[in-house]
C-alpha cells in the first residue's frame, strides 16, 4: 500500500516535470525560429546604416523667400 502511494507520488512528479521540459522545448524551438530570422534582416541590411534613417534628410526641405527679399514670418 505504501509503495504504491509512493510510485503514485513518483509518477505525477515524473509527468510533471515531463510537461516542463516539453514547455522548455517548445519555447528553444521559438527562440532557434525567432534567431534564424533576425539573422536573415540583419544581414540584409548595409553595414554602418541606421535603420530608418532618410538617405537624405534635407531632400523636402525648399526655401521660400518673398520679393521683399525677407523669409516670410509663419505663424502657428
Amino acid at each position: 500500500m505504501a509503495n504504491d502511494k509512493i510510485l503514485k507520488n513518483l509518477r505525477e512528479k515524473m509527468d510533471s516535470f515531463i510537461c516542463a521540459m516539453k514547455n522548455q522545448l517548445i519555447f528553444n524551438k521559438m527562440l532557434e525560429t525567432q534567431l534564424a530570422y533576425l539573422a536573415t534582416v540583419v544581414a540584409s541590411f548595409e553595414h554602418g546604416k541606421i535603420l530608418g534613417k532618410p538617405e537624405d534628410p534635407i531632400e523636402g526641405v525648399k526655401l521660400v523667400i518673398t520679393r521683399f527679399g525677407k523669409p516670410p514670418v509663419w505663424s502657428n
